[in-house]
């Protein structure tokens, strides 16, 4: 008889009749993702950032610090290649990830994979904007459109960088072809983003045509200009942070519990030494539901 407290092995009993122990299932380490605490971690690094790149702003202009300083090349807003670039394209690239996890799943779980598209759509768009927030593309497009455009005709100050012109009628296209995408999202998920893409565009097209004016006017190197780019640069920071935390609460309400597996010899090796010899392996279990992507009930609360 066992001891109290002593752990039993799991056994069966074989054709000869002794009993064989069965080895134990070893239960693998879990990683939980919380929107909340992702919504706390993003708000402070977007706060942190912007802080720093405005103390080194106003050591520049205010206490005459070079414009090469370290602190100031290291956490300007309005440069690339340093931590706050990395950390937008970073967390626009963790967004194009999500919008391809749920256009995937919906694609799986439904015979017409209904909106699979245009989750997919978003998510290379975002990937693209990862890209261009490190190589900055959109400054090419200035340049080369801007100056072909102002050789027929006068560009007011706020067309100082001409992207803008093309990424206007874009984003109107764009809201056009994802009006029934919307209209079909559960409605809190659908404001949030909305919300985040007002306040996104808000910043790299508002207020980049306030800066394209200012530069364009006075310069660029006048504090005036520098607060424009911080402001700017916090609107997109903060668009992002409301979408990221929107798609992880869309995906904890509307999915539950997504599972990435990695898999290798090793874990095969060992799954197939836990069966008896002779034994077959049955087919996967899947676990079914009514439609969990597109439950308004249990959306993103």
């Amino acid at each position: 008889m066992p001891r109290a407290g002593a752990t039993r092995t799991p056994q069966q009993r074989s054709s000869a009749g002794t009993l064989i122990a069965q080895p134990t299932a070893v239960q693998a380490p879990q990683l939980f993702i919380r929107p909340r605490v992702v919504r706390l971690a993003l708000t402070c690094a977007v706060v942190s950032l912007l802080g720093l790149s405005l103390a080194g702003q106003l050591a520049r202009y205010e206490l005459g610090v070079d414009r090469m300083s370290p602190f100031v090349v290291l956490f300007d807003v309005n440069l690339e290649g340093n931590i706050p670039a990395w950390y937008s394209a970073a967390t626009i690239l963790c967004c194009s990830v999500l919008f391809a996890v749920i256009g995937i799943l919906r694609r799986r779980q439904e015979a017409d994979g209904r909106f699979a598209t245009h989750w997919l759509g978003l998510s290379l768009l975002f990937l693209l904007a990862s890209i261009d927030e490190s190589v900055s593309f959109h400054e090419l497009v200035s340049t080369i459109f801007g100056g072909a455009l102002s050789r027929l005709v006068k560009l007011p100050p706020y067309l100082y960088y001409a992207w803008v012109l093309v990424a206007i009628p874009f984003l109107l296209v764009l809201a056009v072809a994802y009006l029934r995408f919307l209209a079909a999202l559960p409605r809190r998920f659908a404001g949030w983003l909305i919300g985040s893409a007002v306040v996104y565009v808000s910043g790299a097209v508002g207020f980049e045509m306030a800066g394209g004016y200012v530069a364009a006017t006075i310069g660029m190197e006048n504090m005036r200009y520098a607060l424009l780019a911080t402001f700017e640069e916090g609107l997109e920071m903060a668009g992002i942070a409301m979408l990221l935390y929107a798609l992880l609460q869309y995906l904890a309400g509307s999915v539950g519990t997504v599972t990435l597996a990695v898999t290798g010899t090793a874990g095969h090796t060992q799954a197939a030494a836990g069966r008896e010899p002779g034994a077959q392996s049955g087919p996967p279990s899947h676990s079914t539901s009514a439609d969990p992507l597109h439950d308004s009930e249990g959306a993103a609360r």
